[in-house]
């Protein structure tokens, strides 16, 4: 085996293969999206479809290393 670095400019890899998913319990429920709009002092507002807010805060603020009082997660009720 070589490092990709070692590999010339002009080298291609393919890769093919299928993935598939199980069933999954709340699956039809919800799709995963959101959107984010940066506020001001270094806070953002998430937009999210998921019902679990407090979980899309916490990651949101852990992958960008913030605390989690400067995520403000709205989601959408369907009454």
């Amino acid at each position: 085996m070589y490092a990709i670095a070692d590999r010339g400019p002009r080298d291609t890899t393919e890769v093919s293969g299928t993935f598939e998913v199980g069933a999954q319990y709340h699956f039809h429920m919800e799709t995963q999206t959101c959107a984010v709009r940066p506020i001001e002092n270094g806070q953002f507002d998430v937009y999210s479809s998921c019902q679990g807010t407090d979980a899309v805060q916490q990651t949101v603020a852990a992958a960008l290393g913030l605390d989690n009082n400067k995520i403000d997660v709205t989601t959408r009720c369907w009454n």
